[in-house]
């Protein structure tokens, strides 16, 4: 810590850490906060919901960082390529919303395709094959978020698979 730079509250510390094991997940919309997001929450092929990760052990959603946003889609199971499909949760994969290129949100979806598009520079991913990178100034693939359902609810499984935001 730099001197004269205040210590993180502990709620602070945990609204800036990134997605953690066990987390639930919830709306990113403050006014639809609060449920734990489960799978029936999710259309099938539907443009993603952009949600947050909640420490289960205080409540707290990690919002203090827009890399901590995470992208939520169901997709087909028999679709999803042998990676994605070990970390999809009965169809429902997990990206990080900061692309790969500038960091800007990737908030588009192209139903007929069924990919991810970036706003910002048209960067496009598939989210069947590990968030790869289509096409567009990106550099890398989308890092995913390994899910599971437990008690009937997403749950984040384990770490996301690279850093998050733009850059190599």
């Amino acid at each position: 810590m730099l001197r004269g730079t205040p210590a993180l509250s502990a709620e602070d510390a945990v609204r800036n850490s990134p997605p953690q094991p066990g987390d639930f997940l919830t709306y990113q919309s403050k006014s639809k906060r609060g449920p734990h997001l489960a799978v029936d929450d999710l259309k099938l092929g539907a443009k993603q919901i952009i949600a947050l990760p909640v420490d289960p052990a205080t409540g707290i959603p990690r919002d203090g960082s827009r890399l901590n946003q995470v992208m939520l889609t169901r997709l087909d199971s028999a679709e999803l390529d042998e990676t994605t499909l070990a970390r999809a949760a009965e169809g429902v994969v997990a990206y990080s919303t900061a692309c790969t290129h500038d960091g800007c949100p990737v908030t588009s979806w192209d139903p007929k395709t069924m990919q991810y598009v970036c706003p910002c520079h048209q960067s496009r991913f598939d989210p069947k094959a590990g968030g790869v990178l289509i096409s567009g100034p990106a550099y890398r693939p989308l890092p995913a978020l390994p899910l599971k359902v437990e008690g009937g609810v997403l749950v984040v499984a384990d770490v996301l698979t690279a850093r998050p935001g733009g850059g190599r």
